[in-house]
């Protein structure tokens, strides 16, 4: 009967205060991108966390031989990840690029996520354009949710006008997808991007990844359950004397 009683107080005390999951005091986001397979140097890139706002910040451009990069990331650690990305190809041929970002996590548990992207695509010469190898993913403890893969999709036109922009998709957008996963206190969120840009054109996307709460029981209805649960006890024992 005593161990039923400290099982209720504790099922009060854990139902009213939810646990972090970690003590990060400076949750600050990463960024990790590569370009026709090979990874590129991200230290060019501005990376600040904001505690008042508790926003996360990855900003600035990137360049290589046949390559221009612009990237905006917004990160919250409880949490979601909104960015907007630039991938201008100069090269003669296709070109693939990767991009992945992640946020430590604070709070949980969670258990929703949910997943969405549109962007669009730049006939620089005016001799058509396409993208390939659009996917987006949404990243729990740095393992993709194939619940709510966006992808493998591709984007085409042709205007015959030089600099002439086209959505991609023609629709609202990819997505958006949502998926329940295993209630937990994960460490971190992120989200993974690809696309494969044909030769001398530009893609934008804009997307985000938002990973929600799991529901848990209320202060009351853990009080009412804990007292369910002593008065079983308390039958049982006076059936047992009886």
């Amino acid at each position: 009967m005593r161990s039923l009683v400290w099982v209720f107080v504790l099922a009060v005390v854990a139902a009213g205060f939810p646990l972090r999951s970690a003590i990060i005091t400076q949750p600050l986001p990463e960024a990790s991108i590569s370009v026709g397979g090979q990874a590129v140097d991200t230290s060019g890139l501005t990376i600040t966390y904001d505690p008042n706002a508790k926003r996360g910040i990855i900003t600035g451009m990137l360049a290589g031989p046949d390559w221009l990069l612009a990237v905006n990331v917004q990160t919250n650690p409880d949490p979601f990840i909104q960015y907007s990305l630039s991938a201008v190809n100069l090269g003669v041929g296709p070109l693939a690029f990767s991009f992945n970002f992640t946020t430590p996590l604070l709070l949980g548990p969670y258990g929703q996520l949910t997943s969405s992207f549109k962007g669009n695509m730049t006939d620089l010469l005016g001799d058509g354009v396409s993208i390939s190898g659009i996917g987006q993913s949404a990243l729990l403890n740095g393992v993709s949710v194939p619940a709510v893969q966006l992808g493998n999709f591709e984007c085409s036109a042709d205007p015959n006008v030089p600099g002439t922009v086209s959505p991609c998709p023609a629709g609202p957008g990819f997505g958006p997808v949502s998926a329940g996963v295993p209630a937990a206190f994960y460490s971190t969120f992120g989200t993974s991007v690809n696309f494969t840009v044909s030769a001398l054109d530009q893609a934008v996307f804009n997307g985000s990844v938002v990973l929600d709460a799991a529901s848990i029981p209320e202060p009351t209805t853990a009080v009412l359950m804990g007292l369910g649960l002593l008065c079983a006890a308390g039958r049982r024992n006076r059936a047992r004397r009886g």
